[in-house]
């Protein structure tokens, strides 16, 4: 099976859409990405906004924009994602890192494991992403 999973993007960066000095609203809307692919699955829309505070403007933002679609019913490479690796320099204190997961086609019926490693400690968190946010989204 062919991976299933179709993902449309857009750099609105430069468009005037978006500013960090009022309030922003965007409509998505009149969208038919079912009539594209010749399916009815349309699992979510998502708009990014990074600002970076003035005074953390060394701090380091890494974002990791994925179609990576799996199941565990199938064989092979659709059974599991992508491992992604976060890199940066080593430090003398301790820091605070977060982690945010957008993950849409997230059902109920299935049993899902986000596995996450620092050094040598690993934390699974099972079970999670069930629709939280709504249809088949999810915000971890």
């Amino acid at each position: 099976m062919a991976n299933p999973a179709i993902t449309y993007r857009a750099d609105i960066t430069q468009s005037g859409l978006i500013s960090p000095d009022t309030t922003n609203t965007l409509i998505a809307e009149g969208l038919d990405l079912g009539a594209a692919t010749g399916t009815q699955c349309r699992s979510g829309r998502l708009r990014s906004v990074i600002f970076k505070k003035a005074n953390r403007a060394n701090a380091n933002i890494d974002v990791r924009d994925g179609n990576d679609f799996a199941f565990g019913k199938h064989a092979g490479a659709l059974s599991t994602t992508r491992t992604q690796t976060f890199r940066f320099k080593a430090a003398n204190r301790p820091r605070t890192a977060t982690l945010s997961l957008f993950v849409a086609d997230a059902v109920t019926q299935t049993t899902d494991v986000v596995v996450i490693t620092v050094g040598s400690n690993t934390r699974c968190i099972v079970d999670q992403l069930k629709s939280s946010d709504g249809v088949q989204w999810d915000n971890a």
